[in-house]
């Protein structure tokens, strides 16, 4: 079948299996903008493929023993040993993400022992809320849009020195929607959320802190993508969250 992106020829391979599957990372913003909104094209694009999975999938069998193993192949973490491995589909990465109070389920019974899955802390915040779209005939979830902008900048401020990028995707996501008095609306319900507290307070001291250059940082990748944005609007924008 011929799909305009990698994500949708993996959902296309995945059939019925792809309605349960939440997508996140660098892909989402293609599905807000182009899917969702219908209004443009996202700048953003990426090699691998995220999908997130929470505890309450329910299939008759993992993941793993579901999918037809000649459309994909492994990469192993280890050399000489079969298990743990990476799935790949057409020499793409596919990467499974859990939170963490979760994860030893979705290995046992939604993804399989075998496949590699990445448990990060508060994933449960991400997925709460979210939209279920269908693109090109493929039905699947993706985050709300406000929950994805806070979990985005939140991983660019944990490691800002390699992550900031992804807080780039969250500010254009923010200030290029069309629907951003439902993203403002869903933020304010969100503000006594311990994970929302939190981020308010470390994009606060980031923010402040003049050594960072946090704005520069996200106007530089911004210009990467096509995207040229004033430096003094970003920290404004930015500072919108708080």
């Amino acid at each position: 079948m011929n799909c305009k992106y990698p994500f949708l020829k993996l959902l296309h391979e995945l059939g019925p299996l792809s309605t349960a599957l939440t997508l996140v990372g660098g892909w989402v913003p293609t599905v807000y903008f182009e899917y969702l909104w219908k209004n443009q094209n996202s700048p953003f694009v990426t090699e691998d493929i995220d999908f997130a999975l929470n505890k309450d999938i329910v299939w008759n069998q993992t993941l793993e023993k579901q999918i037809d193993q000649q459309h994909f192949k492994h990469r192993h973490l280890c050399m000489g040993k079969e298990r743990p491995y990476q799935l790949l589909f057409e020499n793409t990465p596919i990467d499974f993400l859990v939170d963490e109070r979760d994860a030893k389920h979705v290995q046992e019974s939604i993804l399989g022992s075998g496949i590699i899955l990445h448990a990060t802390p508060d994933y449960r915040f991400l997925l709460e809320n979210k939209l279920q779209v269908s693109c090109e005939g493929f039905v699947f979830h993706v985050p709300h849009p406000a929950r994805y902008i806070l979990h985005k900048t939140s991983v660019g401020l944990e490691n800002l020195r390699f992550r900031s990028h992804d807080i780039a995707t969250a500010y254009y996501v923010l200030t290029r929607s069309p629907e951003q008095n439902v993203i403002f609306k869903e933020l304010k319900t969100l503000r006594k959320d311990a994970f929302y507290v939190l981020l308010r307070k470390q994009l606060s001291e980031v923010l402040d802190d003049p050594k960072l250059g946090l704005a520069n940082k996200v106007v530089s990748h911004l210009r990467e993508v096509g995207v040229n944005e004033d430096e003094n609007d970003v920290r404004t924008d930015l500072l919108s969250l708080m």
